[in-house]
C-alpha cells in the first residue's frame, strides 16, 4: 500500500513538472492605453479561437497565462485591425511592449525567439511597403518634371526590384529558420492584396522544402486559404 501511494506521488509530481514546464506567460507594458480589454486568441487552421481576455490597468499593464505542449501561433488583438502575431513555445515568458493605439506597428517583443522572427518579418516587410508606396508620391508630384512614361518606366523598373531584393531575403530568412514556425509566415507574405512575395510557380523550391518539414505535426498545412499571411502591416 506505501509503494502504491509513493507510486502516486511520483505520478503526480512528474505530471505537476510537466504541467508547469508547459505553462507560458504574455506580459503587456503599453502606452496611450485607456483601460482597453486586450483578446489572446489561438491561430488554428481554419479558424482563430478566443481563449482569454483581459483589461489593460491604469499602468499600461496586462497579463495573460496559458499552457501549450508545442509551438503555436497566438494572436494578441486590440480590434481586427490592431493586432500581434507571436509563436509561443512551452516555457516562454514573453514580455510585449508598444503603443496600444497602434500596437501592430509599434510593438516589440522579448522572451520568444519564434516572435522576435515574426516581427523582424513585419518590419522588414513595412519597410518596402512603405517605399514602394514612396514611389508613387514620386510620380504624383514628378519634382524633377520628368516625361510620363519615362517617369513610370523607371519608378516602374525601381518597384520591380525592391520586390525582387524582398523576395531574395524572404527565401534566405526561409532557409535559415527551417524549424520555426515564423517561416509559414514568411512563405505567405503580401505586398498588396492577394500579391504574395512569392510565387507558387516561380518560388516552388521553398514551398516544396516546407513541406518535407516536421512542421505539419503542429496541425499546420501549407494552403494558401487556411494560413493566415503577414499582410500590410493590418493597414486598411
Amino acid at each position: 500500500m506505501k509503494k502504491l501511494f509513493l507510486l502516486a506521488f511520483i505520478i503526480i509530481g512528474i505530471q505537476s513538472c510537466d504541467s508547469q514546464s508547459n505553462e507560458f506567460k504574455i506580459e503587456g507594458k503599453v502606452n496611450n492605453s485607456d483601460n482597453e480589454k486586450v483578446y489572446l486568441s489561438e491561430m488554428k487552421v481554419d479558424k482563430v479561437d478566443k481563449i482569454d481576455s483581459v483589461q489593460i490597468k491604469d499602468d499600461g499593464t496586462f497579463i495573460f497565462k496559458g499552457y501549450t505542449n508545442i509551438p503555436k501561433f497566438y494572436m494578441i488583438q486590440v480590434s481586427p485591425r490592431n493586432s500581434v502575431t507571436l509563436i509561443v513555445k512551452p516555457g516562454e515568458e514573453i514580455k510585449l511592449t508598444g503603443n496600444i493605439q497602434n500596437l501592430s506597428e509599434t510593438y516589440d517583443v522579448e522572451g520568444s525567439a519564434g516572435s522576435q522572427k515574426v516581427l523582424e518579418l513585419n518590419q522588414k516587410l513595412g519597410a518596402t511597403i512603405t517605399t514602394i508606396d514612396s514611389l508613387g508620391q514620386v510620380f504624383r508630384n514628378n519634382p524633377d518634371k520628368e516625361p510620363g512614361e519615362k517617369l513610370r518606366a523607371r519608378l516602374n523598373e525601381e518597384s520591380q526590384k525592391l520586390v525582387q531584393d524582398h523576395k531574395e531575403y524572404t527565401k534566405q530568412f526561409i532557409d535559415n529558420n527551417l524549424e520555426s514556425l515564423a517561416s509559414l509566415m514568411a512563405l505567405y507574405q503580401q505586398i498588396g492584396p492577394r500579391s504574395y512575395v512569392l510565387n507558387p510557380k516561380e518560388d516552388l523550391a521553398c514551398i516544396q522544402i516546407l513541406s518535407r518539414l516536421n512542421l505539419f505535426t503542429l496541425n499546420w498545412q501549407i494552403t494558401r486559404h487556411k494560413l493566415m499571411p503577414i499582410r500590410r502591416a493590418n493597414k486598411s
